[in-house]
């Protein structure tokens, strides 16, 4: 909890400099599942990742890569076991437009969250049911987090229901390019 408290003192401040590299989202989406990977393991749940291995950003890894562990963490942390949950990558807008971007979907099978909820659900220390945050260790800072790190990027995070139950974080962030075929 230091750690991120430190990361949000850091970030209101504006001493986060960040470390910008060009690679493929795709990659680092697949890291960040390995690493929640142990713990969807545990609750035997299937976490699966789809979509387009050519898209590029432009983004500091270190801080794109805590947006998405977040994330995952608490898709895997909120749907019960024997679940599926997926992460869906796409470039969206056409090639000779000038609007592009890539649009990264997690989606869960946990309870969702009520419309009223997700108005606040970004915002520190708000936990939609405090006493199950608690006991899973939630402190509600990794959805603020996670949010810093997209905008810092010049993305957006926004979050949905999903149909019949669960929760849809998605994340847009400016593409870059993408790698030839």
């Amino acid at each position: 909890m230091i750690d991120t408290l430190l990361t949000i003192a850091h970030a209101d401040s504006g001493a986060i400099q960040l470390q910008q590299t060009t690679f493929a989202l795709m990659d680092l989406v697949q890291e960040a599942v390995a690493v929640i990977g142990v713990l969807a393991e545990d609750k035997d749940q299937t976490l699966s990742v789809t979509g387009d291995q050519r898209a590029l950003v432009c983004a500091d890894r270190a801080f794109l890569r805590m947006a998405l562990v977040n994330l995952l963490d608490n898709a895997v942390k909120y749907s019960p076991a024997g679940s599926s949950l997926h992460a869906s990558l796409h470039i969206v807008g056409s090639d000779t437009g000038p609007v592009r971007f890539v649009e990264l979907a997690i989606q869960d099978e946990g309870p969702g969250i009520p419309e009223d909820a997700r108005k606040r659900v970004f915002d520190r220390f708000y936990r939609l049911d405090e006493a199950r945050s608690r006991d899973s260790g939630g402190f509600g800072l990794g959805l603020p987090i996670a949010k810093w790190a997209v905008e810092a990027h010049g993305g957006t995070i926004t979050v949905k229901t999903s149909f019949p139950t669960g929760a849809i974080f998605c994340i847009k962030l400016p593409v870059v390019t993408r790698i030839s075929d």
